[in-house]
């Protein structure tokens, strides 16, 4: 007989995921992917990609939020992409520049 790959997957105390039909407390793969994406934002150093909304489905990130540049709007996208497991990045952020105060 062969063992199998995962053991914990055969037993019902020990299974990471719900087999279909049963109902599962733990968080879906898109809630963990949205957790990770916006972990990544925040430990970027850039403040403005701190306050980026995420939004994921089906392994596609959806990027929401006003950025001060282009270069924050690639930014966001790229730290997104960092993750093995994201599909698609679709990258809805506004670029809106900070109007400068008179001297």
């Amino acid at each position: 007989m062969i063992a199998p790959v995962f053991p914990e997957a055969t037993n019902p105390k020990t299974r990471a995921f719900p087999r279909v039909g049963e109902s599962s407390s733990a968080p879906s793969m898109d809630e963990f992917i949205r957790v990770a994406v916006e972990r990544r934002l925040g430990a970027t150093g850039y403040f403005p990609l701190r306050v980026v909304r995420c939004v994921v489905e089906d392994g596609v990130v959806f990027l929401y939020g006003n950025l001060p540049s282009f270069y924050m709007k690639q930014r966001a996208q790229a730290v997104a992409l960092t993750l093995g497991f994201v599909m698609r990045v679709e990258n809805h952020c506004e670029v809106e520049p900070h109007e400068r105060a008179a001297a």
